[in-house]
């Protein structure tokens, strides 16, 4: 029953793909498979409205790609949501500080730093 398991896997993930896709817009390479599993891939696809399917490659990394057949422009937004954010915030994002408390505890000069006594510091005999 192992083909028959495999084959139900493989259309649910060309379903599960096939969805992200239409919702971004943006198209998904699979792991690399064999003609087998590729095939039930692109007949899975098919069937979907608004996204396509094509295989990439050299035998035995061949992959499928799965793509929508209206992808989103680069510039295009997701709707009234970002342009709330903007009224929200009129002076653009905001700046983070990136130094976390590591990087400020290790750049901070330490006692040991003011010593001048060479690379190893004082030695006593």
């Amino acid at each position: 029953g192992y083909r028959e398991k495999r084959r139900k896997t493989l259309i649910e993930l060309a379903k599960k793909i096939s969805k992200s896709v239409l919702r971004t817009g943006r198209s998904t390479t699979l792991e690399p498979m064999n003609p087998y599993e590729r095939r039930i891939i692109h007949s899975a696809v098919s069937e979907i409205e608004g996204v396509t399917s094509h295989s990439t490659g050299e035998e035995p990394y061949r992959k499928v790609i799965i793509s929508s057949t209206n992808p989103r422009k680069s510039g295009e937004r997701r709707g009234k949501n970002d342009r709330d954010r903007r009224r929200r915030n009129p002076e653009g994002p905001r700046k983070l500080d990136l130094a976390t408390s590591f990087e400020k505890d290790y750049k901070r000069p330490k006692p040991e730093d003011e010593l001048n006594a060479g690379l190893y510091g004082k030695i006593e005999f």
